[in-house]
Order: C-alpha cells, then sequence, then structure tokens
C-alpha cells in the first residue's frame, strides 16, 4: 500500500529559496512555533546578560592573573572569555530577526506611542515622544512601517536629522504587560505621499524600511495602566484644541501660516 503524502515533494528551487529566505527574515519564532514567544523572549534575554556578564568576569580575571604562572592562567581566563562571547553572540543572534512577524505587527498597530531615535549627520543622537491614536503607526508589510508627523513644535529635529541620516530606531512599549519591540530601519520622507491623506491631521508622513527586530526583556518597565488618549490627537471628527504655548504673543509672529493660533 503506498504511502499517504499531504503535501507533493517540492522540487521547484525559486519556491525553495523563497521560503528559505522567509524563513530567515522571520527569526527565531515562526509561524508554526508552540510556545510563548513573549516568554521565550525573556529567557533568551535573560541568558544573554548571563553570557556578557560571564565574558567581563573572565576578562577581568585575564588582566588581573598575576604570579609566576601568570601567562598560563591569564591564557585560560582569554580563552573561556572567548567561549562565552561565542554563546553570546549565538543568543544574539537568535533573538534579532529582519522582517516583522504577524504578531509584530499585531502588537505595533494596538500601540498608540512609541519612542523615535535618530541622529544628525555628525551622528549626535535626538530621542523623541510620538503619540497618536491606537494604530496611527501601520506596518504595511514585513518590512515597511509607516507612521504621520502630527503639527509639533516647529523644530523639527527629527524629520531634520531623517533628511541627512535616514537611520533611525523605534521602540515601542506596552506598559500595562511591559512587553518591548525595538524596530531599527531607514527613513524617508515625503510631502506629497499619498498617505498623507489616509492620516489625520498629518503634514507629512515617514516611512521606514524595516532592516532589525528585536524585542527586549521586560523586567524593568514599571506597570502603568492608560487611563485615556490626549485630546491633541488628531482622529477624524475631533479638531484638537490649541496648544497654551502658541497663544503667548512672543510666539504668535513666527507660528506657519494657516495656523489656528496664529490669528486667533
Amino acid at each position: 500500500m503506498a504511502n499517504k503524502v499531504d503535501k507533493p515533494f517540492l522540487t521547484d528551487v525559486q519556491t525553495l529559496r523563497k521560503r528559505a529566505r522567509q524563513h530567515i527574515a522571520e527569526g527565531a519564532v515562526t509561524e508554526t512555533y508552540g510556545g510563548d514567544p513573549v516568554i521565550s523572549c525573556n529567557l533568551l534575554n535573560d541568558a544573554l546578560a548571563t553570557e556578557i556578564v560571564c565574558v567581563l568576569r573572565y576578562k577581568r580575571h585575564y588582566f588581573m592573573a598575576t604570579g609566576i604562572h601568570a601567562n598560563a592562567v591569564a591564557d585560560e581566563f582569554a580563552e573561556h572569555a572567548a567561549d562565552e562571547q561565542g554563546h553570546a553572540d549565538r543568543i544574539a543572534e537568535r533573538l534579532g530577526r529582519q522582517a516583522l512577524s504577524d504578531d509584530d505587527r499585531s502588537f505595533i498597530s494596538a500601540q498608540a506611542l512609541f519612542f523615535l531615535a535618530t541622529a544628525d549627520a555628525e551622528g549626535r543622537p535626538e530621542c523623541s515622544y510620538k503619540g497618536g491614536q491606537p494604530g496611527f503607526v501601520r506596518a504595511i508589510d514585513a518590512t515597511r512601517l509607516t507612521f504621520p508627523s502630527y503639527d509639533g513644535n516647529g523644530m523639527f529635529r527629527s524629520l531634520g536629522n531623517v533628511l541627512v541620516n535616514a537611520h533611525v530606531g523605534l521602540l515601542f512599549i506596552d506598559f500595562a504587560s511591559g512587553r518591548r519591540l525595538r524596530v531599527q530601519g531607514r527613513a524617508t520622507i515625503d510631502l506629497a505621499d499619498r498617505l498623507v491623506a489616509e492620516f489625520e491631521g498629518a503634514q507629512c508622513v515617514v516611512r521606514v524600511a524595516v532592516s532589525q527586530v528585536f524585542p527586549n526583556c521586560p523586567r524593568y518597565v514599571h506597570p502603568m495602566q492608560r487611563s485615556g488618549l490626549s485630546d491633541f490627537a488628531p482622529r477624524p471628527g475631533h479638531v484638537p484644541p490649541v496648544p497654551a504655548w502658541k497663544r503667548f504673543e512672543m510666539f504668535r509672529d513666527v507660528l506657519a501660516v494657516g495656523d489656528p493660533a496664529r490669528d486667533g
């Protein structure tokens, strides 16, 4: 009796390569993984931290070795440090991935805030808080994110940096559960982007080509519950109030043309 075959044996090289690239991009946690991704990532983060501490300890013993057998002792500790570094590197490889999983995309779409890291042309860093309605950051697919830039203080610290240095980092935190997700990539800005019309109150849209994704250990995230959303966050059918600082006489003549506070 012939054996039952659930799926035909795949021989198409192009399809095999496509699936291989997809599996590599998904990283350690794939769609068929039956465990808890959050618990798994927490365990890997703890293990990584332990390995790094071991590397530092062995390195300290390496540099502090004294006595008649100092060279032999130092060599032994150097070997142990190299071994532990290899363990740490392997864990770090498993934690990171090059694309967003479906779970990542779902997590991002539920967030009402994130932190954006940018740097200028000389590498000087800047970090900004970005907030909006839940879902204001969209994961278009596994390798592309987009988010709106709303009316701010007019300094354009983040957008200005992106124009001269496209490398960005996004940190998403759910303070209720402690879950964190880091996304790195290259950002672009197009004032004529067709997506501007899809984001209520957007002055422009920032697109991010994802290059690296990795979760973080939640143990130092202070648990907090959100009591509401900012009344300033744009949403359809809602006119946000004018920020108090825009009413100050010292700023009125430098407000952008068309700003509601300029002639108010």
